[in-house]
């Protein structure tokens, strides 16, 4: 089991970095996604600036003050760090933030001194990881990161339309290395197999989390509004939502009505219990299937949706999902393990900022 765990570890790691190295075209002020969780990185230990931050926390980057210079990229070999007994130079900081965040521009922009406060507290867990891996003699060689560039430059030659990945890149090797000393740093010790016990007693606290969700299946009518729109906007969407579901509920042709009133139909699609929009399965269950929702305002805009048929969840007996619960109770002790060895790393290193951020 502690193999599987470190296993599952090490993967989620490597394909964090080649999500990022194959995205990083995207600009640093993008606003984060709102799809489901799919699109996070689970194992909760990314790197990339624009990936979402590690929950763990780590000395916290001063603003700039007085006494400070200001971190600038065109004099590579200042001081910008110090991590224990290790000096970082703001050229070696500079090749990653501009490798996401873009050229430091005079002043430099808010996002892009977000990007390298970012950058600078993952610099940080890196290089404590590093130097504690060192020290248990378990350092990353210059071969397995190798293997996993390739990894990711054949994941690339695979994917249309990718830009190609250049196996030298700096960027790329550190942001590797770093994946690599942190699964290899998280692998020594492990983190112990949960009891019979443990399994049962998680069960017992939440079944249904474990069990089939509930689930519908909708032909949905939408009115997108941009995100951010202004009122005015969204209520003339909704006024135009609440005519095409007055209309349909009367009896007119779903396409009449949409003709009428400016909704575009959509491909019928699930939602279940838990997943994106979960108000729309929860309604769908309570009104059953051949009934029409009322609108909904989501992510997209205003939907009106027919329920085309609804499965009810179903809690499933302890035997039928012991595996899923251990799976999921080793990545959870495991996500707690990493959390409290990391804070342990950073409450024993001196860690002084020599720049402002």
């Amino acid at each position: 089991m502690r193999r599987a765990v470190l296993a599952s570890l090490v993967g989620v790691l490597v394909v964090g970095v080649s999500v990022w190295w194959l995205t990083r075209d995207i600009p640093a002020q993008a606003p984060s996604p709102t799809a489901p969780a799919d699109t996070a990185d689970e194992a909760g230990a990314p790197v990339a600036a624009n990936r979402a931050a590690t929950a763990v926390a780590v000395a916290p980057a001063s603003p700039a003050a007085a006494g400070l210079p200001p971190l600038d990229c065109a004099l590579p070999e200042t001081d910008v760090l110090r991590i224990g007994a290790v000096i970082v130079k703001a050229g070696e900081l500079c090749l990653q933030i501009q490798a996401i965040a873009g050229p430091q521009t005079s002043p430099p922009s808010d996002a892009w001194q977000k990007q390298a406060r970012q950058i600078r507290d993952q610099w940080v867990q890196a290089e404590l990881v590093r130097q504690a891996l060192h020290g248990a003699g378990g350092d990353v060689t210059e071969a397995e990161v190798d293997a996993q560039v390739a990894v990711v430059v054949a994941r690339a030659a695979a994917k249309p339309g990718a830009a190609p990945v250049v196996a030298t890149d700096p960027v790329l090797r550190s942001q590797i290395r770093a994946r690599l000393e942190l699964a290899k740093w998280l692998a020594i010790g492990g983190v112990a197999e949960p009891t019979e016990s443990d399994l049962r007693n998680a069960y017992a606290l939440d079944p249904d989390r474990y069990g089939q969700p509930a689930k519908a299946t909708l032909l949905p009518f939408v009115l997108r509004v941009a995100a951010g729109a202004d009122a005015a906007k969204v209520e003339e969407a909704k006024a135009r939502a609440d005519q095409f579901y007055g209309l349909v509920v009367a009896g007119t042709e779903p396409a009449e009505a949409a003709k009428t009133t400016g909704l575009a139909p959509l491909p019928a699609f699930d939602v279940e219990q838990g997943g994106v929009e979960p108000q729309l399965v929860e309604a769908a269950l309570v009104q059953g299937a051949g009934k029409w929702l009322a609108p909904m305002q989501t992510k997209v805009g205003w939907v009106v949706a027919r329920v085309q048929a609804v499965q009810p969840g179903a809690v499933l007996p302890f035997d039928q999902v012991r595996d899923r619960v251990k799976a999921m109770l080793a990545a959870g002790q495991g996500q707690q393990e990493k959390t409290k060895r990391l804070a342990e790393l950073l409450a024993g290193t001196q860690v002084v900022d020599l720049v402002g951020w």
